[in-house]
């Protein structure tokens, strides 16, 4: 009897839950039910489809880009590179090793204020070689003029200075290179920046005073000029008659850094060695000669 009830109870059980899947089938859904499938599903905006641009314009752009590669690569700009940038990387914490402090030459540095203190005495040189040679400022002018799409390619970052007009270029090349002419001129010169025109107490054309600053600003990487551009003022300025050169000692300024030291044991000067028998015979006492004897009467 137990197990034949137990098989009609479940029979019902089941009945019933097919009744329920049957009146649930004809049921329609509720709306909120209808909202939460609808916000599931992806949704695909317009915006993003006009943000990007299609298939053809992209191309174009790609092939822009290439152009604009190939036409660096045929110019070559880095075949005449010749003044470099220290890297940033490497300046960084260490900046006063890489920056002129005293004097800016060339274009890189030429437009820091604390750099313009010496403009004054760069056109006070410039003056200086005019009352000399009796030039005209043009004269320099337009020979540095000749030279400055060779003298702008030397540089590696033209876009730092890519502002500065042709004038501007053409007066920062004449200027510097003519401050840099006086300043070897008074150091290899017997007289020294006196005979140049210069006052003995000058605060920079002198022996003393800034000389020293100035030449470390010279040697710096960023601190400098063309090589031809000096080439082109020295061949402007005839060397005046009054001005003989100095031989000995080699200035300062022009010394090379190994002549401060020593030469080794091997190469120094020794006085020449004597030899031991000639120094043994040397240090004898010389015998006086014999007196002649006196002739019997």
């Amino acid at each position: 009897m137990v197990a034949v009830f137990n098989k009609e109870l479940l029979s019902w059980y089941l009945i019933t839950l097919k009744l329920k899947e049957t009146v649930e089938a004809g049921i329609p859904k509720q709306p909120e039910q209808q909202e939460q499938n609808q916000t599931s599903a992806p949704q695909v905006d317009d915006n993003d489809d006009q943000s990007r641009p299609s298939n053809s314009e992209w191309i174009i752009t790609i092939r822009e880009k290439l152009e604009e590669a190939s036409q660096e690569e045929q110019s070559n700009p880095w075949a005449k590179l010749c003044i470099y940038r220290v890297p940033r990387w490497l300046r960084e914490g260490d900046d006063k090793a890489y920056v002129p402090q005293i004097v800016s030459i060339g274009p890189y540095h030429r437009h820091r204020r604390r750099l313009r203190e010496m403009e004054r005495h760069k056109w006070r040189s410039l003056h200086q070689i005019l009352r000399r040679t009796g030039h005209d400022i043009r004269l320099y002018l337009d020979s540095v003029r000749e030279l400055e799409d060779r003298a702008r390619s030397c540089y590696e970052d033209s876009s730092s200075f890519g502002s500065i007009s042709s004038n501007d270029f053409v007066e920062c090349m004449v200027l510097d290179g003519s401050f840099v002419l006086e300043l070897f001129r008074g150091a290899t010169t017997s007289d020294g920046f006196k005979s140049l025109g210069y006052s003995r107490n000058d605060p920079v054309f002198a022996t003393r005073g800034l000389m020293h600053s100035i030449q470390r600003d010279m040697i710096m990487l960023e601190n400098q000029i063309p090589l031809f551009v000096l080439d082109r003022l020295i061949a402007l300025q005839p060397p005046p008659r009054t001005i003989r050169p100095r031989l000995h000692p080699r200035p300062p300024l022009l010394r090379p850094p190994h002549a401060h030291r020593r030469a080794p044991p091997q190469e120094r000067s020794q006085p020449p060695r004597i030899p031991e028998t000639n120094l043994r015979s040397s240090l004898r006492p010389r015998r006086r000669p014999p007196l002649p004897r006196r002739l019997s009467a």
